[in-house]
């Protein structure tokens, strides 16, 4: 059956309703230092606490929100937490030159600047704050979260080269995001029970909504690698037993050609079989 995502008239809604899927497996990072998860009850619960904690720093809704960080559970625990205290999270990627990030941030005008302690130094300058990703927890003001925003206002706004001039911003509303997630939901390309592996960095609109959202708007396990290469990628997928694959055509190509190269230093009998294995695969 397909996808059935969490009923709400905006974001605010959607991630105040994660905690409801209970103990099943909502994230799953594959870390150097080890794998850290989180059931779906523990997210809501990190969730609340990121935005409460946001709030009691100063951000309330429609605020703009920079966030300068490697894709990972605590990327993905602060940019939810954004998006749950009503703010406007604008995603940056980490190999985005200095003049890049500069000019960003004085086109955004965020109230609040997040990232992981390698691209803080980056940032650092007190205007505006700076908070550390790692440490949104214990949330102080939890108790002033809006309920409810306006679905027509930006909840994302992503920064776009384009082909001439300075990065521009390209804000979603709460409902364009929704919208894509009640569409892709029923194109039956996911299944409940399904695992999603997610190696693509989050900053981008395609990962973030539906390598991140969807799946968790579903109640599905979303896997992340350590990092994006080929050795982090594979050992998420067969560590957590990956069944969906978030990606792009060059890393499908990548993987087929890691495939073919292994298949090929095989003695000939063995690749012989495998291939006639595979193809009985593909036709069934």
């Amino acid at each position: 059956m397909p996808l059935t995502i969490v009923p709400a008239p905006d974001l605010v809604g959607l991630t105040r309703q994660l905690g409801g899927f209970g103990g099943r497996p909502a994230l799953r990072w594959f870390a150097d230092a080890g794998e850290q998860a989180l059931s779906f009850g523990q997210l809501g619960e990190r969730v609340e606490q990121a935005a409460g904690h946001l709030a009691g720093a100063g951000l309330r809704p429609g605020g703009r929100v920079l966030l300068l960080a490697h894709s990972g559970l605590p990327w993905a625990v602060a940019a939810l937490g954004v998006l749950r205290a009503g703010g406007v999270l604008v995603p940056l990627d980490v190999h985005a030159g200095d003049e890049q990030v500069r000019h960003v941030r004085a086109d955004a005008d965020p109230v609040l600047v997040l990232a992981d302690v390698d691209q803080a130094p980056r940032l650092n300058d007190g205007v505006p704050p700076l908070l550390l990703i790692d440490a949104l927890t214990g949330g102080p003001d939890a108790a002033s979260l809006p309920a409810a925003v306006d679905p027509a206002e930006a909840a994302v706004m992503f920064y776009t080269s384009g082909t001439t001039g300075p990065p521009k911003g390209v804000p979603l509303s709460h409902d364009n995001l929704l919208y894509q997630l009640r569409t892709v939901a029923g194109l039956d390309l996911a299944r409940p029970g399904d695992r999603v592996l997610l190696p693509l960095p989050m900053h981008h609109v395609y990962p973030f909504v539906i390598g991140l959202l969807l799946p968790l708007a579903a109640g599905v396990t979303v896997l992340l690698p350590g990092a994006g290469t080929g050795p982090a990628i594979m050992a998420a997928l067969r560590a957590g037993r990956a069944s969906v694959l978030i990606g792009v055509p060059r890393l499908y190509r990548a993987l087929l050609e890691g495939i073919e190269a292994r298949l090929d230093a095989l003695p000939p009998a063995r690749r012989r079989l495998l291939r006639a294995l595979r193809a009985v695969a593909g036709r069934a």
